[in-house]
């Protein structure tokens, strides 16, 4: 499953932003609790 993405203007850099990919993950499960507490296998 892929939750989320952003595009910054002006941001070039691909790194996995750890503090974003949480809060992506915090919103996501506000709208679908099943996903609280998921195990994330990756960040792209």
């Amino acid at each position: 499953m892929v939750l989320g993405g952003v595009a910054l203007p002006d941001d070039q850099d691909r790194t996995p932003d750890p503090a974003l990919a949480e809060r992506i993950l915090a919103r996501c499960a506000e709208v679908e609790p099943r996903l609280a507490g998921v195990r994330v296998l990756r960040h792209e």
